[in-house]
Order: structure tokens, then sequence, then C-alpha cells
């Protein structure tokens, strides 16, 4: 779980799991995210943070050699052990090879004087090169989790789900759309449980390129390319279960937030959600180059996989269709993979979801089995 490039890891208690988290000095005080999702976690007062000094340091202090596991497990990287609360129940361990770090160390061994003050009275190179860190880490912040986090929370389901209809005329040719297909893959969806927030639409487009993706608000579009790739309904059903996920959790529109906060910062300030839908339903052009993060990408497949156990179907059909895409990946690129970074992880993990599950049973759905079988034969691409 240490790597070099990870900033720190957090500690809640003496047994408790540890959380990989960003660091942002600000107000005095020690704010946390989460690395991957850049969430905000807690906030510490400087004053109230030690560092430890038990163990067997290095260089003194709270430096500790701890094995680097994104190398080969005999290099090692430097890390500090600092303490976050009175009771010395929840501690921080920091990489020294991250910039913040130091900061940090200098702020709390300094800790009855202002971090400016410190600053300033270092000399006005120091002081310069601590303001343009600071600038660069709230810029950072603002820009990949303050301004989603609160789009997010401006943004209603009515107004994302007019926008995914939006963004839906704007990036599908409806010449292209195969409204046999679509009736189909919609009835096929309908009889799982996709959502309780929003009204799933599928649509299934003439496309030989092997993708499918969601958009905010409820519509999934699906290439018959993927379609033609797959051989079961199982590994339908676990497609649409992982699309599906990144609009229930609205894994989407983040991404979008994300990629577009410059824009969109004037109405996430003013509060004007039709302003901030303006933006995004703007630069619909620059959908295909988004993506989700590998922790929002095996949330999604976990999701999916439970979702088709909760309706009586094989969760090995997330297996299956991972493999199939990885097979398309070695005849070329894909679309699918390049919003949808498929790693070997990925495919441990449902593999590890599925080992958990073994010995259940899962009768064949004749219903979705048929919808399958028209889908298979019905597109005109197909």
């Amino acid at each position: 779980m240490l790597h070099n490039n990870t900033p720190g890891l957090w500690f809640q208690g003496q047994y408790a799991q540890p959380k990989a988290v960003k660091l942002l000095l600000f107000n005095d005080k020690v704010n946390l995210y989460a690395s991957e999702t850049e969430e905000f976690l807690a906030a510490f007062a400087i004053k109230d943070c030690r560092i430890a000094t038990e163990g067997v340091p290095v260089a003194g202090g709270s430096a500790f050699w701890l094995p680097d596991q994104s190398l080969d497990g005999e290099r090692r990287a430097i890390w500090h052990k600092i303490y976050v609360s009175a009771d010395a129940s929840g501690y921080l361990l920091l990489n020294e090879a991250n910039a913040i770090t130091g900061f940090l160390l200098t702020a709390i061994q300094n800790k009855n004087q202002p971090i400016l003050g410190r600053l300033r009275r270092s000399g006005p190179l120091l002081l310069l090169t601590g303001i343009f860190a600071a600038v660069v880490i709230f810029c950072y912040f603002l820009f990949t989790a303050l301004i989603p986090a609160m789009g997010l929370r401006l943004i209603s389901v009515q107004q994302e789900t007019a926008l995914g209809h939006t963004l839906f005329k704007s990036t599908v040719n409806a010449n292209i759309i195969d409204t046999q297909a679509s009736r189909i893959a919609q009835d096929f969806a309908g009889q799982l449980p996709l959502s309780k927030q929003y009204a799933i639409r599928v649509y299934v487009v003439e496309d030989k390129t092997v993708n499918a993706f969601a958009l905010p608000g409820g519509i999934i579009v699906i290439h018959s390319g993927i379609i033609h790739s797959m051989g079961s309904y199982e590994e339908l059903a676990a497609l649409l279960g992982h699309e599906v996920t990144h609009i229930n959790d609205r894994h989407s529109l983040r991404s979008m937030l994300q990629s577009f906060s410059f824009s969109a910062l004037l109405s996430v300030i003013t509060g004007d959600a039709s302003g901030l839908t303006g933006v995004l339903a703007s630069n619909a052009a620059q959908l295909e180059s988004l993506s989700y993060s590998r922790k929002l990408e095996t949330d999604a497949d976990e999701k999916s996989m439970e979702l088709l156990q909760a309706s009586g179907i094989n969760p090995e059909g997330m297996i299956r269709l991972m493999k199939r895409l990885q097979a398309e990946e070695h005849g070329g690129a894909i679309a699918f993979l390049s919003s949808h970074p498929l790693t070997s992880a990925r495919i441990e993990h449902a593999a590890a979801f599925i080992k958990k599950h073994a010995g259940e049973s899962y009768p064949v759905n004749t219903s979705l089995q048929q919808c399958w079988r028209q889908l298979k034969s019905g597109g005109t691409s197909f």
C-alpha cells in the first residue's frame, strides 16, 4: 500500500484501515482529501499535531524507512509519522518525497507562530516559494475537488436529466440509432433494478466501434460493435450494471465538472445552475476524452456484480465481458477502454468477488435470454 507516489496515509484508530490522502495546508490547518475521489475527509489544527519520536528513526525525528511496494520490494522510501489527535489515536504517515511534507513538519515544529510569519522571517525567496506552492495547491484542489463538489450539489436531478438529453442530441447522430435494437435493449434493461433515482433510457447505435457510455441523468448508449463482441445476456447485464453505476453515483457528471471546472467557476460562485449546465452542454464535443479513475471503475464493476447477483444472474458475466474486451484490445485500441481503463487489478477484484460467492446457483433467465437473442439477430449491424 505504501508507494512513492502516495502523498500520505491516514490512520483513524489503532486498528483502523488506513486511507490514502492528499493534504492541503490552509488557515493553519491540515485538510485531508481522499486521494482517488478528492472528497474532503477531515481537518486538524496544526497546533494540535505532534511529530512522533518512538520507533527506530533515520535522520532523526519522525523519519522511518518503509518498503516501497511500487518498486521491487527492496528499495525503501522515507515516511514521517505525525499524530493529529491529542490522545494519539489518529495519525498520518507522510511520504518525504512529497513537497508538502516538509512544509507541514516545519509548521509543526514552529506551531506557535503563524505559517506566513515564519516564511516572512525566513527570507523573501522562501516566502515567495511558500506563497507560490500554496497558490498551486489551492488551485489544484479548487479545480479538481471543490468546484466539482459544489457543482454536484448545485445541479438537481431534473437539471442533470435535461443536460443528459442535450448531450445525447449533440453527440449521437439520430440517423444511426437502431430503433428496433434500442427497443429490445430497453426491454432488457427494464427487467433489471438499475436505478431508483433516474429513469434509465438505453439506445443502441449502428457503430462497429466496441464502445458504450453513460450520460448524466440516465442515458446509456451502446454501440452495435460491443453487442457483436459479447456472447451472453449475462455480459450485457454486467455492462448495463456497470454503466448505470456511473449514472447513479453521478460519476459522469463529476467527470465533466472536473474536466471543465475552470469554465464552470463563475457559475458555481454565483450559484447559477442553469449557467453551469449550459457550460457543460457547450463542451459536449469533449465527452470522448473523459475517463474514469481506476477506483471508480472498480466500484462500478463491484456494484454491477452485486446487481447481477441480486437479480439471480451469474456475476461471472462481468469476467467474461472483461476478457472479451481484453481480447479486442489485443487486436487494436477500442474506444470503450479509453474511457474505462481495464487493468489486471480490476479483473482480479472481479474474480475475488466471484470466488467469495462461489457455490451459488443461477438458473437461466429465459426472458432476458430471449431479449438477448432478439438483440443479437434483430439489429441491422449485428
